[in-house]
């Protein structure tokens, strides 16, 4: 047999086959519970503020609102006090509804009052009552606001029956 090279031979057996794959693990989905969770914090602590939010604007926005209605109530009669303070110069009395600028056809009514009257004060004044008209059975629904004038020290006075917070500082007890 003639001589080979060293080493030669047959050839080597091939690998052994590696055992199956197992299939690989489920991914790992903690980032995804992670960023749900973060994402249901982050609704809820916005659900949580607006509704603070609202706890704070709503009352504020109806505490302005009864501020201008009583405000317009005001204005309405503003346009009297002229009148009355000539009225008590030329005459040296307190109008009445009788007499000719006053009659209730020439009192101003507006979207804020119901009613206004002219007649005669405590300790020689003349007053202005006005009655608001409001949101029916709400808080200033038939409640009365008054200007009073004094013609001594020729001034005017304001008092309401509504809450404090709802009547111009001049008008405040």
């Amino acid at each position: 047999m003639p001589q080979t090279a060293r080493g030669a031979g047959p050839p080597p057996l091939p690998p052994r086959p590696s055992p199956p794959l197992r299939p690989a693990p489920p991914e790992d989905d903690t980032r995804l519970r992670g960023c749900l969770v973060a994402a249901a914090v982050v609704a809820v602590g916005g659900v949580v503020m607006a509704a603070l939010l609202a706890a704070i604007a709503i009352p504020a926005y109806n505490d302005y609102r009864l501020r201008s209605e009583v405000a317009r109530a005001l204005a309405d009669a503003a346009s009297l006090k002229p009148r009355l303070e000539a009225f008590v110069r030329a005459n040296g009395r307190c109008p009445g509804a009788g007499d000719p600028g006053f009659a209730a056809a020439d009192m101003p009514g507006g979207p804020a009052s119901r009613q206004v009257r002219i007649g005669d004060g405590a300790h020689g004044t003349c007053r202005i009552d006005v009655v608001l008209r409001g949101t029916p059975g709400g808080p200033l629904d038939g409640r009365r606001l008054r200007l009073e004038y004094d013609p001594g020290p020729a001034q005017w006075r304001c008092r309401g029956e509504v809450h404090d917070r709802h009547l111009p500082a001049h008008c405040r007890a």
